[in-house]
């Protein structure tokens, strides 16, 4: 009986820690699984962040496509208007010199 109660005597500590042992390991799981949920999350929003930066570099070149199309058409509608200007000049004195000649 004597050694069964010395046996248990030494054992109580080592149980004692193994329990304790456990419910930290328990509580590290938890954690574990909070840290690898909080993970997914991230890994989530960034793949969804790669698809906005994606979007918005597509969109980006698009827009400057239309400004490089833009500045084309400008420098053409420009030239469109002093070549016309020149012309209205030319009518504008054919018109005086028609005049001239019918008085």
């Amino acid at each position: 009986m004597r050694s069964i109660y010395l046996t248990n005597v030494k054992l109580a500590p080592i149980l004692q820690r193994q329990a304790e042992g456990e419910k930290k390991l328990v509580e590290g799981k938890a954690f574990l699984d909070k840290l690898k949920k909080e993970e997914e999350d991230c890994e989530r929003k960034c793949e969804q962040l790669l698809v906005d930066a994606k979007k918005c570099q597509k969109e980006k070149e698009e827009t400057q496509v239309k400004l490089e199309q833009n500045k084309a058409r400008l420098i053409r509608a420009n030239k469109l208007l002093t070549g016309l200007k020149d012309e209205k000049t030319r009518w504008n004195e054919e018109v005086k010199r028609l005049i001239n000649e019918t008085k």
